[in-house]
């Protein structure tokens, strides 16, 4: 390894969350910096918010940045960062010394002390309070992970299931004792991966957790996950029951629901949405990811990529081999199938098939018709099978 870019930040930097480009980074001096990373030799403060109250944490998703202060938490908009709107203030009322925030899904969980706070952000203009876990410990970090909630404390960890209720319930934990590790230094935060939970703690430095899953049938899907979703257990993790391109298991690990195709009800399939970058959460069917004319969900009809303004569906005509043939080719998916259609009459709205409908083959199709005539018209259509 070797230091590839540095950038100085006024008293030091305390906390980051990385949304490239963009780097969003709590200094010691309580402000929150917003760094350009594109260039990662040469990262640039673009802009610098400081809140009213001592920042503690933050959260990015997409354009919209989570801090939580030592008054409650702020949602502020950073699509412009020299311009940060506030969207809300969530004040503590409900809030004890709050610490850090983690987002999972429509949900915000706000680590306080001796406790985590649920909150809905569906709508970050109007956030709701769902409702607080007490943790029988100082709480230092809170983060989920397949539908659960690892909650770090001083000396403590538990683990809360968020699938069946909004409110977080406690399933089960251990403390430092209970392990034998030394009870000098607090656990401050940690990351789960799989059925390993690695904590950073003050007295022993890395400490890495073993934790059961309630996976009876072993399949790596939560037994609890299926029962809710399927009704039953032993469902293959890697089938793909909604036929969407998400497998079982991509839609545990990410909250979704695997009997419903299109969480959002765009038009889209979630794994193409997925796949190409665009919003589960919200419908953005006519939106223009890439500015080409080809509105996203006209770009999932076509299979072409909603984020290069190069790939788009358009059928072009040339000279065929013979004097009176014309040539018509087309980029195609094999994941879709094509009509080539003509018609002498637009008023009428009537077209006959040039061939017959066929596959794409991944590259570029061609279909040759000896209509060359003044008045004739073409077009392609394209279907997903």
């Amino acid at each position: 390894a070797h230091v590839l870019g540095q950038l100085d930040i006024t008293g030091g930097a305390v906390r980051i969350q990385v949304d490239f480009p963009m780097a969003y980074i709590i200094s010691n001096s309580n402000v929150v910096n917003l760094v350009d990373i594109e260039d990662p030799v040469n990262p640039v403060v673009v802009g610098t918010y400081t809140p009213t109250s001592q920042p503690k944490d933050l959260a990015v998703l997409s354009n919209q940045l989570y801090i939580v202060c030592n008054d409650g938490f702020r949602i502020m908009d950073v699509s412009c960062p020299t311009n940060l709107v506030e969207i809300a203030f969530v004040a503590h009322t409900n809030m004890t010394y709050p610490t850090a925030i983690h987002l999972a899904g429509h949900r915000a969980y706000v680590s306080c002390f001796y406790s985590v706070h649920a909150f809905d952000v569906s709508d970050p203009a109007n956030v709701h309070y769902i409702g607080a876990s007490y943790t029988g410990g100082a709480t230092q970090h809170a983060t989920t992970y397949s539908n659960k909630m690892f909650v770090t404390g001083d000396y403590h960890w538990h683990v809360f299931d968020t699938l069946t209720n909004p409110i977080p319930y406690d399933v089960g934990g251990t403390n430092a004792e209970a392990l034998g590790l030394s009870s000098q230094g607090w656990s401050r935060d940690s990351v789960v991966v799989g059925p390993y939970i690695f904590s950073a703690r003050g007295g022993d430095g890395l400490v890495v957790l073993h934790y059961a899953e309630f996976d009876a049938d072993a399949d790596g899907l939560d037994d609890r996950w299926e029962w809710v979703q399927f009704g039953h257990t032993g469902n293959l993790p890697f089938g793909d029951a909604d036929g969407d391109g998400i497998s079982n298991w991509g839609e545990f690990l990410n909250d979704l629901c695997p009997t419903n195709a299109d969480q959002d009800a765009d038009g889209i399939a979630d794994g193409w949405e997925t796949r190409h970058l665009l919003n589960l959460a919200n419908s953005d069917a006519s939106a223009d990811a890439d500015g080409d004319g080809a509105l996203n969900v006209d770009e999932f009809i076509a299979d072409t990529d909603p984020q290069n303004a190069a790939s788009r569906f358009q059928l072009d005509i040339g000279q065929g081999a013979m004097q009176d043939e014309v040539l018509l080719t087309f980029s195609s998916s094999v994941a879709r199938r094509y009509c080539v259609q003509y018609s002498t009459n637009l008023l009428a709205d009537t077209w006959q098939d040039v061939a017959p409908e066929a596959s794409g083959n991944g590259s570029t199709l061609s279909v040759s018709s000896s209509a060359a005539l003044p008045g004739v018209y073409y077009r392609a259509k394209v279907r997903k099978p």
